[in-house]
């Protein structure tokens, strides 16, 4: 055998034995992923056009020491497509068990209908290595139960505690996370059951977590917790005129009272004035800044409508007046377009306060975290008011069923709001889950009136 036989075979082993060149998954995502809805729909997903979720996105690599990764934003600027592009470079290039957790399983199904589906359908690269959906096979894909060779891909919902006790997983993203519920029926935060399903993979440090939300109230928010548990990265653009790199924040945007609203920035290094047709070659300048960095602490991003290009300063100009003097809108504004959680300041009116902090679900129904259901009735001369009361954990509470119960003469042992009252008392109201429940505690004020 030759010198240079030798040589070719030793170069062939060589490079059939080096480990595989790491697939950034923001340059797979660029180089395959079809976006499927949006201005952008049937075209390449084109990192120029969010080019703040690049660095997110690769923090998710698994050559990326981050074992967490959390994102607080506003709405609509693009941050499902990174949970999307992650979970599409693990279907294809690191394949692993993996899930998907959205506040309800409803919102799983609308995800894998509206989004996942399509996104798998539109780039080949994903339609061929996930297994097609089959209604009589076991080694078919689902809905919610993407397979493929190497992993699957199950999507859940933060209710259903069958999917969060029961699976091992490599790789989970949170999506959502404000909306989860505090309790997942008297089992316990369904946060601390995701982590579960990742103990497995602890000793070799060969897991990661992605947290994404919007948040709502100030001190009762997931994401908020998270973000600032980690090193607080915010996006740092260049003054066009001054070249001072700085966070574009709300109280240096400047406009009208109406339309033209002749949105501006002001530099906060210089006062320099920076129009919005500077607005993109700014922003694609930009680079992530870590505010808090340190041991111990995981990369967490904000990401806001102001550096956004995918909507206009004009458009925030208008949607600021458009919520003022309304404290329900002024919380949207505060949690869609700055990213940020709403204070309940003291000031504000009681009812105002209790307000912000509803809950939305059909009378006559337990709310998803209600565990015990309690009834007190008040006896007034011609009938009975009366009130269902769902608790949960640390002391919250919904109304579940209130009325007042009409008689003649409660007096009467046989009127008729005493009828009404026992039937009350034996009537089961629905769960989240479907199932029926008793009253189990019950108190009645006579007020003398019995």
């Amino acid at each position: 055998m030759s010198k240079t036989t030798r040589s070719l075979i030793f170069a062939a082993l060589a490079l059939g034995l080096a480990p595989d060149r790491a697939v950034m998954p923001a340059a797979w995502a660029a180089d395959n992923l079809v976006v499927a809805d949006g201005p952008k729909a049937g075209l390449k997903w084109d990192p120029a056009e969010t080019p703040q979720l690049v660095d997110i996105l690769n923090c998710l690599s698994p050559d990326h020491p981050a074992v967490r990764v959390s994102m607080r934003k506003s709405s609509q600027i693009g941050a499902t497509q990174i949970g999307i592009a992650w979970m599409a470079t693990v279907m294809a290039v690191t394949p692993a068990k993996a899930g998907v957790v959205f506040p309800t399983l409803a919102t799983a199904h609308d995800f894998n209908r509206e989004k996942l589906a399509p996104h798998i359908a539109l780039s080949p690269a994903l339609k061929t290595v996930v297994r097609e959906q089959r209604s009589r096979s076991g080694d078919g894909s689902t809905s919610l139960n993407k397979k493929f060779r190497g992993g699957s891909l199950v999507l859940t919902g933060a209710n259903s505690s069958a999917d969060l006790r029961s699976k091992t997983w490599k790789y989970a993203f949170c999506d959502e996370v404000d909306e989860w519920p505090l309790d997942l029926d008297g089992q316990g935060d369904p946060m601390e059951m995701v982590d579960a399903r990742q103990i497995a993979f602890h000793a070799s440090g060969e897991f990661k977590k992605f947290e994404i939300s919007t948040p709502r109230i100030k001190g009762a928010s997931r994401i908020d917790a998270s973000f600032e548990a980690g090193d607080q990265r915010y996006w740092h653009v260049p003054c066009p005129q001054c070249g001072a790199y700085q966070r574009l924040i709300f109280k240096h945007l400047t406009f009208e009272r109406s339309w033209p609203y002749r949105a501006h920035y002001v530099c906060a290094a210089n006062g320099c004035i920076i129009d919005h047709h500077q607005k993109r070659a700014m922003v694609q300048a930009g680079r992530w800044v870590a505010t808090v960095p340190g041991p111990g602490r995981h990369p967490s991003f904000h990401l806001d409508a102001i550096s956004s290009l995918l909507t206009t300063w004009d458009m925030i100009a208008k949607k600021w007046w458009d919520v003022q003097g309304d404290q329900q809108k002024l919380q949207a504004f505060f949690n869609l377009w700055l990213g940020e959680a709403f204070e309940i300041r003291g000031e504000a009116p009681e009812w105002q306060r209790l307000y912000a902090r509803r809950s939305d679900y059909a009378m006559g129904t337990i709310p998803l975290g209600g565990l015990l259901l309690s009834a007190a009735a008040d006896v007034q001369k011609s009938g009975i008011y009366v009130e269902v009361v769902a608790w949960g954990a640390g002391k919250t509470s919904w109304s579940v069923w209130a009325d007042f119960l009409d008689g003649t003469d409660t007096a009467d042992e046989h009127d008729a709001s005493w009828r009404k009252l026992d039937d009350l008392y034996h009537r089961r109201f629905p769960d989240a889950f479907g199932n029926l429940r008793n009253i189990e505690a019950f108190a009645v004020d006579s007020g003398g009136y019995c």
